[in-house]
């Protein structure tokens, strides 16, 4: 990466010792505030989690339908699979059945960046420009300098498809399956003649024009069978390239905790909203799940008050600036 532009101003430094000390005085109480709050929330979830251990009942085959579980917290591991073939908007299709398939872009863009530096009483502003792939266009109508223009071939979102039935589950609904899965294999990209000529379409369109293109503006890049590539040339990338990058997950172990409800393991909470639907990737044994939140949720504690802590030495250290100032 290197720099291909700069542009400077010129700021005066404000602040005062009241806005310090005052600044301080919120931090501290906000600290407070966050402590009392997620150490709250961190012994009633561990105090719930440990009632529900008592009262969950672990399924050892899904398959099979029992009435007298109905409307109780149930547990449940093993794979999750679908017998769908799941194709997104740009007509790309997974090589067979899938649980899910989950696409992100990448676009070749001028990026700005800010930088302030001091000198004597003063501080400069400096803005640099350069090329680099981000996640979305960058408006460079907002750049400070001019001569750094963006465009782009064509704009996709980003996003995720999900089998609409996990067939191994009878009693775990998808969107608890589901959510505990994320893409685990990188999915081959073949394109024919024609699905070229169909995606070539697509740029001419986002481009505006009616006329062709001359040159060949899609391709699967080498090396990266699962990365379609939207450019002249994807060892030379260009502003305004598009790189989409597919992943997918055929099958996927997968263990869930949940409210058996219609015979499916839907969300559960206690009457203080306190969540008690969980998924997560992998086999885990009931005894397993249950150590893994509680620890989870210790942990979660911990990090709040460390950061509450943080926050209080912060608001603490201004708080004494601003009064010794």
């Amino acid at each position: 990466m290197h720099d291909t532009g700069k542009f400077f101003s010129f700021q005066r430094r404000r602040g005062g010792i009241s806005v310090k000390a005052i600044i301080g005085i919120l931090l501290i109480l906000s600290a407070g505030a966050l402590y009392v709050s997620s150490s709250g929330h961190t012994e009633a979830k561990t105090a719930a989690l440990k009632e529900a251990k008592e009262t969950c009942v672990a399924i050892k085959d899904a398959n099979v339908s029992d009435p007298a579980i109905e409307g109780k917290l149930a547990f449940l591991s093993g794979t999750a699979k679908s017998s769908e073939t799941l194709t997104d908007n740009l007509g790309i299709s997974t090589p067979g059945s899938a649980v899910l398939m989950s696409r992100t872009v990448s676009y070749y863009q001028w990026v700005e960046t800010v930088r302030d530096k001091k000198v004597g009483d003063k501080t400069i502003t400096e803005y640099r420009y350069s090329r680099e792939w981000v996640d979305s266009p960058v408006n460079s109508l907002l750049f400070k300098s001019f001569g750094y223009t963006n465009s782009t071939l064509l704009e996709v979102k980003k996003t995720r498809l999900n089998a609409s039935a996990v067939k191994e589950h009878t009693f775990a609904k998808r969107r608890l399956a589901v959510a505990a899965m994320s893409p685990s294999a990188s999915m081959p990209i073949v394109l024919t003649p024609e699905k070229i000529a169909e995606l070539e379409r697509l740029v001419v369109t986002s481009r505006s024009s009616s006329s062709p293109v001359m040159e060949q503006y899609v391709h699967v890049v080498a090396g990266d069978a699962n990365q379609l590539y939207f450019g002249r040339n994807p060892r030379i990338p260009e502003i305004g390239d598009v790189v989409v990058t597919y992943l997918y997950t055929p099958s996927e172990k997968v263990s869930l905790i949940g409210k058996v409800q219609g015979g499916a393991l839907t969300e559960a909470k206690t009457s203080d909203g306190i969540e008690l639907h969980f998924a997560k990737e992998g086999t885990m044994t009931f005894e397993g799940m249950f150590d893994y939140l509680l620890k989870d949720t210790a942990s979660t504690g911990k990090l709040a008050a460390v950061g509450s802590a943080v926050l209080g030495l912060i608001g603490v250290w201004l708080l004494v600036r601003g009064l010794r100032s």
